[in-house]
């Protein structure tokens, strides 16, 4: 494993153990237990658009359609405006090259459509609710 997670009393955050080049399939998601709404700890896997030289390819994520998937990792990677990663299909891939000890994030407004617990972000102030609200 490249990452872990740090517990300083009630919060938890994942970090990297070691250097992660950019690109770098960090976690792979597949693994939890899928649930059929969102929970406050809950990961979206969904399907995503890539590029293959100049085609748009359709990706359909390890279960076939959007679903959520509670991860003991996954469920500790908090939000940031500015995140280390984002999550493609069921991947977890580090957006640039992430030093040892930074915290994993990823943009929840992004990847989520809807959040079961809405809060407001501690770096732009915006609220963070997912895309549907965007």
């Amino acid at each position: 494993m490249i990452i872990y997670i740090r517990q300083a009393g009630n919060y938890k955050s994942v970090h990297a153990l070691k250097n992660i080049k950019g690109g770098t399939r960090v976690l792979d998601l597949s693994g939890g237990d899928r649930v059929w709404k969102p929970t406050r700890t809950s990961v979206q896997l969904h399907s995503y658009s890539t590029w293959q030289g100049d085609q748009a390819i359709q990706l359909e994520s390890v279960y076939g359609h959007d679903v959520h998937i509670e991860h003991e990792v996954g469920g500790c990677i908090n939000h940031s405006c500015q995140p280390t990663c984002e999550i493609r299909s069921q991947f977890l891939v580090a957006l640039a090259d992430i030093e040892e000890g930074d915290e994993i994030t990823f943009d929840y407004n992004k990847n989520e459509k809807r959040l079961a617990s809405p809060f407001e972000c501690r770096c732009c102030g915006k609220m963070i609710r997912g895309s549907d609200y965007e």
